[in-house]
């Protein structure tokens, strides 16, 4: 297990990567043994897209002159989780820490703007870069070279991000008309369930009223049956006065 610590926001690959080395992440006051810095394009990439959060982003690290291991947290993402551990271990790295150019030309273009803005970042980066631990790479001297994407790449990628768009457009609008189609099916739904509770309280009604009606019937039928036998019982005493 280590400790590590940033300032900065990182994107959630490299958490992840140093979790499966073994690490979790403390306080700066706290003596981790590793302390993260990131380049301003994966800065951007992490969400520090507000004005204060990306103009200070190096401020933390000049507050206090004890850097003991800084770490480029991008150069940690060529590495395997172990190759981590052991590193930290003491062990020597099977490969330097070295750069690559920065794979997605619309952050990259982005990141350029945003530098042409503060071109101070550039220098604190490559300052930072240059006191860290890079397993024998060389240090980054000229960045803003990595961010040049071809005008080839920078096209496709701008293509892409349109078709992408479109895409999700069309995703959105066929959404909608799901979620339309939804409605409509659950109104029709709960009509279908108010028109059944209607006839089922018909159905139990008209039940209701036959087993009166039955009831009714079996009444008067009982009567009549008690009128008969009456009659079957006064009729010979009245024919017995008449013939005397």
């Amino acid at each position: 297990m280590f400790r590590w610590a940033s300032p900065q926001p990182l994107p959630a690959a490299l958490t992840l990567l140093l979790e499966q080395a073994g690490g979790w992440r403390s306080g700066l006051h706290e003596d981790p043994e590793i302390t993260l810095f990131l380049p301003p394009h994966l800065l951007i990439a992490a969400g520090a897209h507000a004005e204060g959060e990306f103009s200070d982003a190096y401020a933390g690290f000049h507050r206090s002159a004890a850097h003991q291991r800084l770490v480029n947290g991008e150069r940690l993402l060529g590495l395997r989780p172990a190759q981590i551990a052991h590193w930290l271990l003491g062990r020597a790295l099977e490969l330097p820490l070295e750069l690559a150019a920065v794979a997605d030309p619309l952050l990259a273009a982005v990141t350029l703007a945003q530098l042409e803005q503060r071109p101070e970042l550039v220098e604190h980066y490559q300052r930072l870069d240059a006191s860290s631990e890079r397993g024998g790479a060389a240090a980054e001297h000229d960045y803003r070279q990595r961010l040049r994407p071809s005008p080839t790449d920078l096209l496709a990628a701008w293509d892409a991000l349109g078709a992408r768009l479109q895409s999700q457009d069309a995703g959105a609008g066929a959404l909608q008309r799901l979620q339309q189609q939804r409605l409509e099916l659950t109104e029709d739904l709960e009509r279908q369930v108010i028109e059944t509770h209607r006839v089922l309280e018909l159905a139990e009604r008209r039940r209701h009223t036959g087993r009166q009606l039955r009831t009714d019937l079996e009444r008067m039928r009982r009567l009549m049956v008690r009128l008969l036998a009456l009659q079957g019982r006064l009729l010979p005493g009245v024919q017995t006065r008449i013939s005397s």
